[in-house]
């Protein structure tokens, strides 16, 4: 069962139903029991920062399709959620296809993205809610806005993470953003200059220039409390963190109740946490896992891997071929990833990869009323789901 510490560590606690996003257990998604506005309209709660300062919405420059349509397109890069999928198109078009359509009023302006010239080169995508980096270092975000998730800065950014009801961002000078929901103080950034950001639930941490890492936002465990040290990556889980120093050891901080400090000895290169469980690649390309195994997350399979990534309850990887092996929380058969030849894995709700020649190849559950568009159910309807 999922512990209440990590339930109370994903976020703000929306009501038991209405949306979607609401009835997974692995989602860290905020939701409302009443249909949000979009991010171009008023927000559900007041916004962490000044709504003058804030970028025009996503809608303007991306658009929204059906799941028929995104699997006929190759991309550079996809971004997959609890219900939805982004990918940045071979030409710099911003698609996303699932559940990010429940929340806004999404136009579909193929020619105005043409005519302002929107061209992508990052995207994220949680909890409903979907943020893209364009070309010219601005931010666009639509979704699931309220907390304000979905209405970014104005200024320029090199990265971008979205997860349950907030969004942070690192800016071109190495200053760090965040926005949205601030419950935990997650929109309260540390000062100083950093090289990459990363986040689930309510915990956030960044590498910063002297290597050095700075974790905030929810603290109940000391998963803010970072150990003296040079780190090259770090991976935060729900109650726990982690980071591999610049020696190529594994050092982990927060609560020890399931062994997620208990980090095995070697060397790693790289890294990933759920949420109460964590996973590296050692430098000879075999998988360590560590933390709670109740649902056979640390269960990693044998052979060798080029990437590792993982959710809360489950981790996927490539191996030197290009396939896929996935382990943990077998949740709308997550974990029964295609056959084939794979250069990118991203891990959600919806599980996704990018095939050898760019095309999106994503697998969930599929019920017999999948394909009938008068179904009722929005996890299965025609609409909303990507299927191979």
């Amino acid at each position: 069962m999922i512990t209440k510490q990590l339930a109370d560590s994903i976020g703000p606690r929306p009501s038991a139903l209405v949306f979607i996003c609401c009835s997974a257990v692995l989602a860290a998604a905020a939701c409302s029991t009443e249909a949000p506005t979009g991010a171009w309209g008023t927000p559900v709660v007041t916004a962490v920062g000044n709504p003058a300062d804030l970028s025009p919405p996503i809608g303007a420059y991306a658009r929204h399709v059906d799941r028929a349509e995104f699997g006929r397109h190759r991309y550079t890069k996809i971004a997959a959620g609890h219900s939805s999928v982004c990918g940045i198109r071979d030409d710099g078009q911003l698609l996303c296809a699932g559940e990010v359509s429940k929340f806004t009023d999404w136009p579909i302006f193929d020619t105005q993205t043409e005519r302002i010239g929107g061209q992508f080169v990052d995207v994220a995508v949680g909890g409903g809610t979907v943020c893209g980096l364009l070309a010219d270092r601005t931010l666009r975000c639509g979704g699931m806005n309220d907390y304000r998730q979905a209405e970014p800065p104005n200024g320029t950014y090199k990265q971008i993470v979205v997860t349950g009801g907030h969004a942070c961002a690192l800016a071109t000078d190495g200053t760090l953003a965040c926005w949205g929901s601030n419950q935990y103080g997650g929109s309260e950034v540390p000062d100083g200059a950093y090289i990459h950001i990363t986040a689930i639930g309510a915990l956030s941490c960044a590498v910063a220039v002297d290597s050095s890492i700075a974790c905030w936002g929810i603290d109940e465990y000391g998963q803010t409390e970072v150990p003296d040290g040079t780190y090259t990556q770090v991976a935060p889980g729900h109650r726990h963190a982690c980071a591999i120093a610049t020696h190529g050891a594994v050092e982990c901080w927060g609560t020890n109740e399931y062994g997620q400090t208990d980090a095995p000895s070697g060397t790693y290169t790289q890294l990933t946490s759920g949420g109460e469980h964590s996973c590296a690649l050692r430098t000879d390309g075999v998988i360590a896992c560590w933390g709670s195994n109740e649902y056979g997350q640390t269960d990693a399979p044998s052979g060798t891997y080029t990437q590792i990534v993982g959710d809360q309850l489950s981790n996927c990887a490539l191996d030197e071929r290009g396939a896929i092996a996935c382990w943990g929380y077998n949740e709308s058969l997550r974990l029964d990833a295609p056959a084939g030849v794979f250069t990118q894995v991203s891990p959600g709700g919806l599980n996704c990869a990018l095939t050898a020649d760019n095309r999106a190849d994503c697998w969930a559950e599929l019920r017999p009323d999948f394909d009938d568009p008068s179904s009722s159910d929005l996890l299965n309807s025609a609409e909303d789901w990507i299927y191979r």
